[in-house]
């Protein structure tokens, strides 16, 4: 990647390794003295966007020593790194009580807990986020019966990447409970109408929280590992210590002392004489009761953004692994969190129940924008499920593939007259369906003795998402010879708002209870063979009108006058 000196804003980019050579995933590349850098991708590669001039580069790896080199950037320049495993030594302490050194530093840790918890009363950042989710296995049983019923294999094409996106966000919050997060720009590989579901609120734990909350994967928070009860529920070891910028970190192991307590496990790195924590290294499993997935991998990186008397998340990263009815598979997250702002203002009005703003324009973005943008290099897989897919998209988003897809679909077979018919015409957004004999069709009560009915629907939608919908139906009675219909209109105008207006007119047979509890099929079945009618009815005529709005985020006004 090469900029012009117009912009004057080069590259440097390099590859950032262990002793081995092997690649370091997500490793923290940080301009000293600010919170501007970028992380490595999942192959160890790292791309970081200077102007001219001189800098100090910070590489880190949470268990490796630091790094820092100075660079001049005058044009584009690489930078390969090898990290050194940190050698924690072991104080030589005198262990009383037969009791580890890390109880002592979690004792500090807990008591410094809530002046960390409170340090910051509001602040904003910028977040870059990349997520992806890959199939690695599908149960052989369903290739079985795919084969069997359908014909069709499942092949290899359907494994691998099944999501990719990037999404790039702007996040707020106050104490104690307001945040508001403005998403500006969203890539989904094969999809430019989707939005990603990237958040950084759904990244950002907070370890100073004595509960630590996952909404997505439990009902029940989790004991943060300098929870003011934490002996409780944590074994704790001292692995060693190091030195980095005249800092002493404590590198202790935390372990549950029960197998299905909420709990973490894995490391966590804390600073001594100031107590804060420098990074973690933690992991859930399934014995913590999370769902959906086997095991989850959280790691944090800390950084000082105020001098050194504030230190804020610059790096988070999540790995996690499900297993699921034969399903196999794994993905990550990966942020890079910048441009801290610790004294901002906000509008009285800012902050509302609208805790996620996607802005109009942020799935618009071309290619182009985002090699310039991207602070995290694509691995080879990323680069080639993007080429896969956007040109699948592409190809399949023309007029003259949808219409040959639709003429084989609209071919009107036998079986349409009792399962009914649908017609569609993609590339206008146009749909048309009807019912069969055998999904509205023929049944009986005591009322209207045999009956037949038809519906259909026709629906047209537009690229900003409104649409109209016209259905109706056709109802005759052949002992009370009494025909009826239903007709309606209605019209999604404003889809940011949820508006909607509608009207109906209709002289047809009803239930009495308007939720229609009693099926159709099943009332006929008793009225025929057990001679029991349970559905009420009656011929109801009526004209409704229907308007439905979203007033503020949260709150909608829904009238209607019949």
């Amino acid at each position: 990647i090469r900029f012009s000196s117009y912009a004057q804003v080069f590259v440097l980019s390099g590859k950032i390794a262990d002793s081995k050579n092997n690649p370091l995933p997500f490793a923290s590349v940080i301009v000293k003295g600010t919170t501007n850098g970028t992380n490595s991708n999942a192959d160890g590669l790292y791309t970081l966007r200077l102007k001219p001039g001189q800098y100090e580069i910070i590489f880190q790896y949470v268990g490796y020593k630091k790094e820092s080199k100075i660079v001049n950037i005058s044009t584009d320049e690489s930078l390969n790194i090898i990290l050194q495993s940190d050698n924690y030594q072991l104080k030589e302490v005198q262990i009383s009580a037969d009791e580890d050194p890390a109880y002592a530093v979690i004792r500090q840790a807990i008591k410094k807990r809530k002046f960390y918890l409170n340090q910051v009363d509001a602040y904003t950042c910028r977040a870059y986020i990349k997520g992806l989710q890959r199939l690695n296995q599908i149960p052989k049983n369903l290739t079985k019966l795919l084969k069997i019923t359908t014909g069709e294999t499942i092949d290899s094409t359907l494994l691998g990447v099944i999501y990719l996106s990037e999404s790039e966000s702007k996040y707020h919050f106050r104490k104690p409970n307001d945040e508001k997060e403005i998403m500006f720009s969203s890539k989904v590989s094969g999809d430019n109408k989707a939005f990603s579901f990237n958040q950084l609120s759904d990244m950002k734990f907070n370890f100073y929280e004595n509960l630590v909350k996952i909404d997505s994967l439990s009902a029940r928070p989790f004991i943060s590992p300098i929870n003011e009860n934490a002996f409780l529920s944590y074994r704790y070891k001292l692995l060693g210590t190091t030195y980095e910028d005249g800092k002493m970190i404590n590198k202790i192991e935390v372990t549950p002392k029960r197998k299905n307590d909420p709990c973490f496990h894995g490391t966590i790195y804390i600073i001594e004489n100031t107590w804060r924590i420098h990074s973690v290294n933690m992991y859930l499993t399934k014995d913590a009761k999370i769902n959906f997935v086997d095991t989850l991998e959280i790691r944090q990186l800390h950084a000082p953004v105020k001098n050194d008397s504030i230190w804020m998340p610059i790096a988070l990263n999540f790995g996690f692994k499900f297993k699921f009815l034969g399903f196999k598979g794994d993905g990550y997250y990966n942020a890079v969190v910048s441009d801290y702002d610790l004294n901002p203002t906000f509008d009285k009005k800012f902050f509302k129940n609208e805790l996620l703003k996607v802005e109009d324009e942020a799935n618009k973005k071309d290619s182009l924008y985002w090699i310039e943008r991207r602070p995290i290099p694509l691995t080879n897989e990323e680069i080639l499920d993007y080429r896969k897919k956007d040109s699948v998209s592409k190809i399949t988003g023309t007029q003259h593939y949808k219409d040959s897809v639709d003429k084989k679909h609209n071919k009107f077979k036998v079986q349409s007259l009792f399962m009914g018919y649908n017609y569609r015409n993609s590339f206008k957004k146009i749909n048309f369906s009807t019912t069969g004999l055998l999904t509205s069709g023929v049944q009986y009560n005591t009322v209207e003795g045999v009956n037949a009915s038809m519906n259909f629907s026709f629906s047209k939608e537009y690229e900003n998402f409104k649409n109209h919908n016209l259905s109706g139906s056709f109802r005759y009675g052949f002992s009370n010879y009494l025909s009826g219909g239903k007709l309606g209109w209605s019209y999604y105008q404003n889809p940011k708002r949820f508006q909607q207006f509608a009207i109906y007119a209709q002289s047809i047979v009803n239930q009495y209870n308007n939720t229609n509890p009693i099926s159709e099929s099943m009332n006929s079945i008793y009225s025929l063979y057990v001679n029991d009618n349970y559905m009420k009815l009656y011929k109801k005529t009526a004209l409704q009108l229907y308007f439905r709005r979203e007033l503020i985020n949260g709150l909608y006004f829904y009238g209607s006058v019949e």
